[in-house]
């Protein structure tokens, strides 16, 4: 059974500072490739980590680093790529990591970014929201109503290291979240869950962990959280125990299903010696998994598995399993979501420094039906990360990434038609 610990707590809210930087835009490609490559400055360096739609407007979240002054940043682009507002903010004397960009109104194009703190000056921070809300002239969009998700003596913290900002679900009808986080401390590992309204109110606030009746009880790490056709929620993470014979870890999956207070409904543990690294709802109660595999304390990140998981007959079959394309490389898959009648994984294919962006473009029962390589052919280097797909303006798929460009990073937009190909312009 996962142990729990709730508190109701306080409100800690914050305004935090907006400023305008230059815009950067570039098409690096000869032609009308859309390969959009998008930064604050040419000496600056930029990662994109998530895309999100708002209107008629594409939001690229992720991180800038300005003249050593690290941040989060967020672009909006029209349906073609082009950059209308470039910005990035920050708290005061910290770094914040964009996790998650998620949109909370699109009539008042109101949207909130999760974040990771990655201060240097205080190691135990908590997640935080930030609410952005973009205005015409562009110049008045504003960002406010900070929300610091305190632990409020939950857990002793003496032992606590850091806490991990992992995914937030926003929950319409109630104009609440629920934040899922992994607290690491000096010899566990547990996952902290906020209820949260838009105004910063929480309504509870519990950690999780695993009682196993030994002194050396199992870790806990949250991957993601989404809702059932229930009402209930599903957690979706990994266990990790020592084995006391071999000093290996032992790993399982694990699904947490939850009630509307944090309640445990039940706890199931689907794939063992596998790593999970993403999922996403199918139906409600259909999920499909991207994982890896797992021998002793050696995660492989030579196959991509792809499994279908229902959470009421709790059901798993297996899908597509994906290989590299030599004995030294690396796969390691990057996000799973249900775009239309599909599943769109994006994954990395690495060899010794070189990095190729796939994309994988599966049915809804994990069938492959078409398999894409990007990369930017016109350099010696071929270093293109990538995060999250969504679904594009007029279309197909647009994704987001980071290109090196040897002497900087770059955020990339990558805009794609429903077989893979690049959009012209």
């Amino acid at each position: 059974m996962i142990k729990q610990l709730y508190i109701i707590p306080i409100i800690l809210i914050m305004t935090i500072s907006f400023y305008s930087c230059e815009d950067f835009g570039v098409e690096p490609n000869e032609g009308n490739l859309t390969y959009k490559i998008i930064g604050n400055s040419p000496v600056s360096n930029e990662e994109g980590l998530f895309i999100t739609r708002l209107n008629d407007d594409y939001i690229l979240g992720g991180i800038t680093n300005v003249a050593s002054t690290k941040d989060y940043m967020l672009a909006k682009a029209d349906k073609n790529g082009k950059v209308s507002l470039n910005f990035h903010a920050g708290f005061p004397l910290t770094d914040d990591a964009l996790m998650q960009v998620i949109v909370t109104d699109e009539a008042s194009s109101e949207l909130f970014v999760l974040l990771n703190q990655e201060s240097e000056q205080s190691f135990k921070l908590t997640p935080s929201l930030a609410k952005v809300t973009y205005a015409t002239p562009d110049s008045n969009t504003t960002i406010d109503n900070s929300i610091f998700l305190e632990r409020d003596n939950l857990v002793n913290e003496n032992d606590v290291i850091r806490e991990v900002t992992v995914k937030a679900l926003y929950l319409e009808s109630s104009d609440q979240f629920l934040v899922l986080s992994n607290i690491i401390e000096k010899d566990n590992e547990k996952i902290r869950i906020t209820l949260v309204d838009h105004s910063g109110n929480k309504t509870w606030s519990r950690i999780y962990s695993f009682d196993n009746g030994t002194a050396t009880p199992p870790s806990l790490e949250g991957i993601g959280i989404t809702q059932k056709s229930t009402g209930n929620f599903t957690v979706m993470g990994n266990m990790t125990t020592e084995n006391a014979t071999t000093g290996d870890d032992d790993v399982k999956i694990f699904v947490l299903e939850i009630d509307d207070l944090g309640n445990e409904v039940n706890v199931k543990f689907p794939i063992q010696n596998e790593f999970l690294l993403d999922f996403t709802n199918i139906t409600m109660d259909d999920y499909a998994l991207i994982t890896t595999k797992i021998d002793g304390n050696d995660i492989f990140f030579k196959d991509l598995n792809t499994y279908k998981y229902n959470t009421t007959s709790f059901s798993l079959a297996n899908g597509k399993t994906f290989s590299t394309n030599g004995n030294d490389n690396t796969l390691v898959g990057r996000s799973v979501q249900k775009i239309g009648q599909n599943i769109i994984i994006t994954a990395i294919e690495s060899e010794i420094e070189l990095n190729t962006a796939l994309i994988y473009k599966l049915d809804l029962d994990l069938d492959l039906v078409w398999k894409k390589e990007y990369y930017y052919s016109e350099t010696s280097i071929n270093r293109l990360d990538i995060g999250n797909a969504i679904e594009r303006i007029g279309g197909g798929y647009a994704v987001i990434g980071t290109h090196d460009l040897k002497s900087s990073t770059k955020i990339v937009l990558l805009l794609l038609d429903e077989d893979g190909n690049y959009i012209d312009n």
